[in-house]
């Protein structure tokens, strides 16, 4: 059943870009260790300023929201796998929250300590410092959202835990991870996603 229905606060996509990307560049221009430079922060500077892709982006996290509100359950725990800068996260928690959806999110966001799909000379001249950049967004999201942040060091980590997840979210990370390791990371996915969750 559809909780609170006919409550929601539906807004159109240009007003939720505009919100949440003022936000979070509010948050990470001042923590920019490396403004002037082609660095991982300023990246996803530009990222955010781009209307063309966060409008792309804010239609997919939309989707997700949209099962969310299908739901029945007081709270759900997500899985955001490969958060990056945690924007991902992050948005899918404040298009719930801009929208009035009344569900407790209880969000982890992990990501690798190593860069598999830069090229060696990008990551020794440009990207060098991706997880201390990592650390200190996270940081700044954590104290103002409350989500769960850090790095993982193998897959096989997560086979330790008992945690069921109820959405795994992968935004824009299959295509990064080696063809190798695919198989791998979504048997151990499926095993920590509940038999009735999603990816």
């Amino acid at each position: 059943s559809l909780r609170n229905q006919g409550k929601f606060n539906y807004m159109n996509k240009i007003q939720k870009r505009k919100i949440f990307c003022d936000e979070f560049l509010e948050i990470i221009k001042p923590i920019n260790p490396r403004p002037q430079e082609w660095s991982y922060t300023t990246t996803i500077e530009y990222m955010l300023q781009s209307k063309k892709y966060m409008d792309s982006f804010i239609d997919d996290i939309d989707k997700i929201v949209e099962d969310i509100r299908k739901t029945s359950m007081p709270s759900l725990k997500v899985l955001d796998f490969g958060t990056g800068s945690g924007v991902a996260a992050t948005c899918l928690l404040r298009i719930c929250q801009l929208e009035n959806v009344n569900i407790n999110l209880n969000i982890t966001a992990v990501d690798t300590n190593e860069s598999k799909t830069i090229s060696k000379e990008d990551v020794e001249k440009h990207f060098y410092d991706i997880p201390e950049h990592q650390k200190t967004i996270w940081k700044e999201l954590t104290k103002k959202y409350n989500i769960n942040f850090s790095h993982y060091f193998g897959i096989a980590e997560f086979l330790n835990q008992k945690d069921k997840y109820d959405i795994i979210i992968m935004y824009a990370v299959y295509e990064h991870i080696p063809r190798g390791e695919i198989d791998e990371i979504m048997s151990v996915l499926g095993k920590i996603l509940d038999k009735e969750g999603k990816i």
